[in-house]
């Protein structure tokens, strides 16, 4: 199976600022690390560690056997799996509010409900709209594949979807739907538990 080159954003969108748009301040702490993981801030790498801190614009590089997992305001957890790279962003638009862009690799999303905020995960290929859930993300050059773990996700094609095909996926849990620049939305399918622990085993090694 071929998986897509993906450019994710997600947007965590809070209250609107008062005013013109307000600079965003997010700062998010290392939970775990397994392997090798870095951070770059600007031209300046470092590795981290567990308690390090990250930020807007810091860039999250993880090894062929690296992974690690962040915490963020509102509850909010980001495991980066290995070979992957995440950037913390700012949201615009004019929204107090904050992002992340998975250019390749694999990661996991986990929210709880926060007062009904809506939080979006953005690609070349699809949008995912979310008010609470688990789900995860897989990245190569091809497709882009969303799975929902828990909660529900909405999946949209930023395409315009070819004159036949669906225009929007709704996935429950257990649920997951591959989307291409290409090809739109494929069909919504029950992931089998061979293909889910053959992504959890990416995401968590050895029992972790």
């Amino acid at each position: 199976m071929h998986f897509t080159k993906l450019f994710l954003t997600i947007a965590l969108l809070g209250p609107m600022a008062s005013g013109a748009a307000a600079q965003t301040s997010v700062t998010c702490s290392v939970e775990t690390v397994l392997g090798q993981a870095e951070a770059v801030t600007g031209e300046v790498r470092r590795s981290l560690e567990p308690l390090a801190q990250v930020a807007i614009q810091d860039r999250i590089e993880t090894a062929e056997r690296g992974l690690v997992t962040l915490v963020c305001p509102d509850d909010l957890r980001i495991t980066v799996g290995p070979s992957s790279v995440v950037v913390l962003v700012d949201v615009d638009q004019g929204a107090t509010g904050w992002g992340a862009s998975l250019s390749t690799g694999i990661a996991r999303f986990a929210r709880p409900l926060f007062g009904g905020a809506r939080f979006e995960v953005r690609t070349p290929s699809a949008v995912a709209s979310v008010r609470s859930t688990v789900w995860t993300i897989e990245a190569t050059a091809e497709a882009t594949a969303v799975f929902v773990r828990e909660g529900q996700v909405v999946v949209t094609p930023v395409a315009e979807a070819p004159a036949d095909g669906p225009t929007e996926a709704v996935l429950d849990a257990g649920q997951g739907v591959e989307v291409s620049v290409s090809d739109g939305l494929g069909p919504v399918e029950d992931w089998g538990r061979n293909r889910i622990a053959q992504q959890e085993a990416r995401l968590f090694p050895e029992g972790q």
